[in-house]
């Protein structure tokens, strides 16, 4: 996500919770009327602890925070409670997700009637595109699936792995091929499947039977009809015709192999990249003859080409990470340019769907799926329609921030997106408890220590009751904040709840949550200073690495004798995601500096590196430089013997990492919660959960 990006972020201001207010806004203690615990696992509002619940009431009384029967030593790592495999084994294994994430795919029925969409986890859903009402559902415990296809008339899917034909409204499927996976399209008349995995295949849906083999190929579609089949094969760029009537000889397309190109729905063209002279151009072929019908100079060869159902227009797209980055779309019959309303301008796009002659567009972003009926959003450049294709429960937007409670009961994320949400889940249930949509992001989110509220700051703070929904407390806007210099990014919560703390411009702002007059400023030098508490409050870590007391502001170290931090990026759309954390014994200093480089590539966008070490707490002295290819925001494991980022968990002082599987390219931001449970946050919207063994 990028400064762009964030401009055009709309602001809701209507408080999306289920009857629940918005809060009055007044400024008081988010623990005041806390203090509560007694056995760990109890419902927020068991037991009556000393107000504040902080590590002394924890320590002395076993109430209060969330130290419960763990008494000091839990409260002493900042009110942590559960069961804590120690020390951890070193192995995890996938154990659950919560959400759906964003659409994966999106394919039109040929009346433009019918939309489906697949999901990062297999959920199928279909849509009636007249009122965007859901009319089928699939999945996602039953199927894995990233290429469903609609039949003409819209009255079926077909999903991909495994290969089954589905009929909309009812279940369970109508038909379940002996293919693991391969991606399907229907016949002209809907009566059969062709079926392209390591061939392409056709089979009578009825019936149940292989009708008819084409051979090996990379792309294929029906042709004349349905009763051909046109294959194509990328390394030799040639073009078969199978079926029946008179024999119908191969011809070699120069495309280039390496380039997109896909054939037209009616198998009556191919359309794809060829070097031409100095430069590119796309280029349409008709069938079966193999004339040229036209050529178009391109900057560069696109990645992805998609046909219309009616084959009346394709668009060629590029992506830069999981973005659409540019596009264009033309008539098929001239090769003319032609406009796609309103698609544009949104650094979310992940796919377009064309719709038929007289149909509007279908576009597929992280946050939703809209049809482009022509009224223009001023802030995203997005053309939607007057309502939007629902969605499956979670976060569709990439996830930015993820905590966990300190009772292990409630996991929250926060995204930067056009929901602007932050969403709590019951941990570590696939149950979601609250979506706070109120008109503010979540740049970071936290918890109290009670574990009764979660903190999150997009510009202004505010707090969240997670019983009721209800806002606590907040400042909006806190004016004895200073605001110059940029976004506040960060928000810190002492373990007593007593003071917050959040970054501004290159300085950062501790206050008491009590008075808000009563607040100290540190001139951190760092744009996008990252900020934590020590577990006893006592002292607060910040970007650079440095160190301050909380009391007085002043800076304990360093004194000079540390190598000045990487300058970080402070212009253009290069966002700062800085990260300071304490162990939970609080010995040690966790730092992560994000640096601005175009040529770097982690695991959820392009455009950073990161520059991770570890130091003592006590001297700022470096124990160990983790390098700069971790992902942002580590975390420690509540016994400080592990430390996870992305998907990849590391031991504290010396070691390999262990690869969390499956595959890493959604990794996010991640934590770890009290029990050794890590919840992984991805670019897909979805947290996975992989529990200790």
């Amino acid at each position: 996500m990028t400064h762009a990006t964030s401009r055009r972020l709309s602001v809701l201001a209507v408080c999306m919770i289920a009857a629940a207010a918005c809060g009055d806004g007044v400024r008081r203690n988010p623990l005041g009327q806390s203090g509560s615990g007694g056995v760990p696992g109890s419902p927020p509002d068991a037991g009556a602890g000393a107000t504040g619940g902080g590590p002394t009431a924890g320590g002395n009384g076993g109430n209060g925070g969330n130290g419960g029967a763990a008494g000091g030593d839990a409260a002493a790592m900042g009110g942590h409670a559960g069961t804590v495999n120690s020390p951890l084994s070193g192995s995890w294994a996938p154990c659950g997700q919560l959400g759906d994430g964003g659409p994966a795919q999106i394919a039109l029925s040929a009346d433009g009637q019918t939309l489906v969409a697949s999901f990062a986890q297999g959920r199928v859903i279909a849509y009636r595109t007249s009122d965007q009402q859901v009319i089928m559902q699939i999945g996602p415990d039953t199927l894995q699936t990233a290429a469903p296809a609609v039949s003409p008339n819209g009255s079926l899917i077909a999903t991909d792995y495994p290969v089954q034909v589905w009929q909309v409204g009812l279940g369970p499927p109508l038909l379940t091929l002996p293919i693991t996976k391969g991606t399907p399209a229907f016949s002209p008349d809907g009566k059969q499947l062709l079926v392209l995995s390591s061939s392409a295949e056709v089979w009578d849906i009825a019936s149940g039977q292989m009708v008819r083999a084409a051979g090996p190929a990379d792309t294929a579609a029906f042709a004349n009809g349905g009763s051909r089949i046109v294959t194509h094969t990328h390394l030799d760029r040639t073009i078969r015709f199978v079926g029946t009537g008179a024999a119908v000889p191969a011809i070699t397309i120069p495309l280039d192999e390496s380039a997109a190109h896909q054939l037209s729905p009616l198998g009556t063209m191919v359309v794809g990249y060829i070097p031409d002279g100095a430069g590119v151009s796309m280029q349409a072929y008709h069938l079966p003859d193999g004339r040229l019908l036209w050529s178009v100079p391109a900057d560069r060869a696109e990645t992805f080409l998609t046909f219309s159902p009616d084959g009346g227009q394709i668009v060629s797209y590029s992506a830069t990470g999981y973005y659409v980055s540019a596009y264009h779309a033309f008539d098929t019959s001239t090769g003319a340019e032609v406009r796609l309303t309103g698609v544009g301008g949104h650094d979310d796009l992940l796919r377009i769907a064309p719709g038929p002659q007289g149909r509007p567009a279908i576009v597929a972003t992280r946050s939703g799926i809209f049809a482009l009926n022509g009224d223009v959003d001023p802030l995203s450049g997005l053309t939607v329609s007057d309502s939007t294709f629902p969605l499956p429960g979670g976060e569709g937007m990439p996830i930015a921030s993820i905590a966990i409670s300190g009772d292990g009961q409630w996991l929250a994320t926060g995204s930067l997106g056009r929901e602007l949400s932050t969403t709590v889940w019951k941990f570590p249930a696939q149950k979601v408890q609250r979506t706070l949509t109120t008109g503010n992001a979540s740049s970071t989110v936290t918890f109290t220590a009670d574990s009764r509220e979660v903190v999150r700051v997009w510009d202004s703070i505010d707090s969240w009751s997670i019983a009721t929904g209800d806002r606590a407390w907040g400042f909006l806007p806190p004016s004895n904040i200073p605001s110059a210099g940029g976004l506040r990014w960060f928000v810190a919560v002492s373990s007593a709840a007593d003071r917050m703390a959040t970054n501004f411009g290159t300085g950062v702002t501790i206050f008491s949550t009590t008075d808000p007059n009563a607040t100290t400023q540190l001139d951190t030098g760092q744009p996008y200073a990252a900020l934590a508490f020590s577990p006893d409050g006592q002292t607060l870590a910040t970007s650079g690495p440095m160190l301050w007391r909380v009391s007085d502001g002043a800076k304990l170290w360093p004194t000079g004798t540390l190598p000045p931090p990487p300058d970080p990026a402070t212009g253009g759309d290069n966002l700062q995601d800085n990260w300071v954390t304490f162990s939970p014994d609080g010995a040690l200093i966790l730092v992560s500096e994000f640096v601005s480089d175009s040529s770097a590539w982690l695991t959820d966008f392009k455009g950073y590196r990161t520059v991770t070490k570890i130091y003592r707490a006590s001297d700022g002295a470096l124990v160990r430089d983790m390098g700069n290819s971790l992902s942002r925001r580590p975390a420690f494991s509540a016994d400080g013997a592990w430390i996870v980022a992305g998907s990849r968990v590391y031991p504290t002082l010396s070691g390999a990492p262990i690869q969390l599987s499956p595959a890493s390219v959604f990794d996010s931001v991640s934590a770890f919660a009290p029990n050794g449970t890590i919840a992984v946050g991805g670019t897909d919207g979805v947290t996975r959960l992989y529990c200790p063994q």
